[in-house]
């Protein structure tokens, strides 16, 4: 909280905004929003009452766009909590809240929208077209209805956040676009209005992308001098029986790239520790490691205790093994499968293009996360491939790579 509950003027119509926007002291910054808020967006409130300083006003617009819904998305289901979100939006000194209905923001059909231009037709803008036409259209008319000095959004929503200031670059439309990092859920999942959609077993899933996501922004620190003639995408894809990633790489330089990829999730199926849980893994090799963890060869799980291929208890076994030779079934994919002492079981899946699995029960982590949780990762190659070329893949100019993995939750019960 800012220390300061303050009572904000409410506004419904175009004639209210002008009178109290009127009436505030300067600068004004503006905090868009949909409603529905949460501790992501107080953070957002108290960033932009910073910004404000003492003579300045925070502003903050509660309108669920239908500009950006398609037809058969939550727009009618979307979380409206208009009476929390103005117990929050005093909590955090709030000055002015905007509450359009959807007839005073568009009167009539708005003929002439905001066309987010190619990066708008990537990444997400592929998957929901119209969605960033309908989001800049908005944050535009927005900022002309309220005249902001400021405006603060959210980095969790990096595409929106870049585009918004390309509008505000390429319309000279004099606004400072401020940032603030994505705010997490203790677990990690990114704050988000949607998120109570979330029965349990998905957010279990769920948690898989904050872990890729890490993983790739370590991974950039660790090489960021590598070329980047290899260009990558990731596809997830979430329904009834768990989630789905494909990887998509392609080598648009001039000559041979080595490519390889790995996805780094943890899992729990609801123990405190992983040792009371049955683990199945359907591989026949280990990779053998030097003092300094550098692989030397490889051997045979069997008579070892790193032999998971009939499910047993991990029990004391400390896992920081990357294992191959993985069995599959009829369908081409091979399944490692993580079962709870209550039979709630979670299983990770992958193709032919994964032909590595790294797990991994944290034993070296400080307290208290030690085998909390097993890290169960699919690799298109092992670790140090880049140097050693075991199942290092090799795309040649204008080839390119398609695997998936995924996660089933069908045998999870909340």
């Amino acid at each position: 909280m800012t220390g300061r509950i303050t009572t904000p003027v409410i506004t419904a119509t175009r004639g209210e905004l002008a009178a109290a926007r009127g009436a505030l002291g300067g600068p004004v910054v503006l905090v868009p929003t949909m409603g529905a808020l949460h501790a992501g967006h107080r953070v957002l409130l108290r960033r932009a009452r910073e910004l404000a300083g003492p003579g300045g006003a925070v502003a903050v617009s509660i309108f669920v766009n239908p500009l950006q819904f398609a037809p058969g998305e939550d727009l009618d289901r979307y979380p409206r909590t208009f009476d929390d979100d103005l117990a929050v939006c005093a909590a955090e000194g709030t000055a002015l809240v905007f509450a359009p209905r959807a007839g005073e923001m568009y009167p009539g059909e708005q003929l002439v929208t905001v066309d987010p231009g190619p990066v708008g037709r990537t990444f997400e803008g592929e998957f929901r077209p119209g969605f960033f036409d309908g989001v800049l259209t908005v944050v535009l008319k927005l900022f002309g209805m309220v005249r902001p000095d400021v405006a603060v959004f959210g980095e969790k929503d990096a595409q929106q956040l870049a585009l918004v200031r390309r509008m505000v670059a390429d319309f000279a439309l004099g606004i400072t676009v401020e940032s603030v990092p994505t705010v997490r859920d203790d677990d990690g999942l990114a704050t988000s209005s949607r998120n109570r959609y979330l029965s349990a077993a998905e957010r279990a899933v769920a948690l898989a992308l904050p872990g890729a996501l890490s993983a790739g922004r370590e991974a950039a620190r660790a090489e960021p001098g590598t070329p980047a003639s290899v260009l990558g995408a990731a596809r997830r894809t979430l329904d009834a029986s768990g989630l789905r990633v494909t990887i998509t790489a392609a080598n648009v330089g001039a000559s041979a790239a080595p490519f390889g990829a790995g996805a780094h999730p943890y899992f729990t199926v609801g123990t405190n520790l992983v040792d009371p849980c049955r683990l199945c893994v359907p591989a026949a090799t280990r990779l053998i490691y030097d003092d300094r963890k550098l692989p030397v060869g490889s051997s045979d799980v069997g008579g070892t205790e790193w032999d998971f291929r009939t499910p047993r208890e991990i029990g004391a076994t400390r896992l920081d093994v990357a294992y191959t030779d993985l069995a599959r079934d009829p369908d081409g994919l091979a399944r490692v499968r993580l079962e709870a002492p209550d039979g709630r079981r979670l299983t990770i899946w992958c193709d032919s293009a994964y032909p590595w699995v790294q797990l991994f029960t944290g034993d070296p982590f400080p307290p208290p996360f030690p085998r909390r949780s097993l890290a169960i990762e699919p690799m298109t190659c092992p670790p140090e491939a880049f140097n050693s070329g075991e199942d290092l893949v090799v795309l040649q100019p204008g080839q390119s790579f398609t695997g998936q993995w995924g996660i089933d939750i069908t045998a999870f019960r909340a």
